[in-house]
């Protein structure tokens, strides 16, 4: 199982609502391709969110998203799949590319 995490720059309910939208019926977690892709929110105050990052990773996150994120979407990939399609086309960047942040694995930029 890989874990990816998506920091969206876009309010946290409007991600949800998105995912909602994309995987009605469930939730926490969502699950996506049979099972394939879990899909959550992870939070930095109530949940485990960089709990366990080195201070230098957390620097170069908040570096690269512009602003210090203190939730995410959490991805854990089955290592049955590739799962880089199956990311692409979840509806957690929406309009928001350019100041959103993929980090994990190798989907890391």
């Amino acid at each position: 199982m890989r874990t990816m995490f998506v920091f969206a720059a876009g309010e946290r309910a409007e991600i949800i609502a998105a995912l909602d939208r994309h995987l009605n019926q469930q939730r926490h977690p969502w699950t996506l391709d049979d099972g394939n892709l879990y899909i959550d929110i992870d939070e930095e105050q109530n949940g485990c969110l960089l709990s366990d990052w080195e201070p230098d990773d957390v620097t170069v996150l908040d570096r690269a998203a512009g602003f210090h994120p203190t939730w995410a979407v959490q991805i854990d990939i089955s290592g049955r799949v590739d799962g880089t399609a199956e990311v692409v086309a979840l509806p957690v960047q929406q309009g928001r590319r350019q100041r959103g942040v993929r980090w994990g694995g190798y989907w890391a930029t």
